[in-house]
């Protein structure tokens, strides 16, 4: 018959001699985590010199990097200039000869425009439509699909219209010359909204 053991400590007294062994763990464990971290910022020190040189290094690199960035950044900021600036006029206060001059730009020597249609974004009077945007559309025709497609990509790429959608390509004779009559409507966004 095994033997029963039995604990003659008031279980107050077992408590505090638990509590006991668990400051004694806890402050040996501390004791030994300050040790650990003192010994990894000694041995950090000594290569922290070291590192801190391969890491200037690396940030004057990486700086050079940015640098050149910048100023290819620059670059196409500057080639891109005279494109804003139509754009924020066209925002601003609709300029037609400034939208023609756009249109122009965009136009591919083979493409022929048959007529330009300007009119509000929502109907109604020209004048009261500054703050409903504008529509756009473009009749023409074009050698074929490609180019009338490049001629809505082109025109999108613009940066003055919020849309500018391909409503139709379709088969055509022009002079007894196979073509595509297209038709390409843009909407001008209203004043203070900006192009996407």
């Amino acid at each position: 018959m095994p033997e029963r053991a039995f604990n003659l400590l008031s279980p107050g007294a077992r408590q505090r001699a638990t509590l006991r062994r668990r400051a004694r763990r806890w402050r040996n464990g501390v004791a030994v985590h300050a040790v650990l971290c003192v010994g990894l910022i000694i041995a950090g020190s000594r290569s922290a010199s070291e590192s801190s040189v391969a890491a200037a290094d690396g940030l004057r690199t990486r700086l050079g990097e940015l640098e050149s960035e910048i100023d290819r950044l620059d670059a196409e900021r500057a080639a891109l200039g005279p494109q804003l600036e139509v754009a924020a006029a066209l925002r601003e206060r609709p300029e037609w000869g400034l939208l023609l001059e756009a249109f122009n730009t965009r136009l591919d020597n083979a493409i022929v425009l048959s007529r330009c249609v300007v009119q509000p974004a929502g109907g109604g009077d020209l004048d009261d439509a500054r703050s409903g945007g504008f529509t756009v559309e473009l009749y023409g025709f074009a050698p074929d699909a490609h180019t009338a497609t490049m001629l809505t990509l082109d025109l999108e790429a613009l940066g003055v219209f919020t849309s500018v959608t391909l409503l139709q390509a379709r088969s055509a004779t022009v002079l007894a010359q196979d073509a595509v009559a297209f038709h390409v409507r843009c909407t001008i966004a209203p004043h203070g909204e900006v192009a996407q």
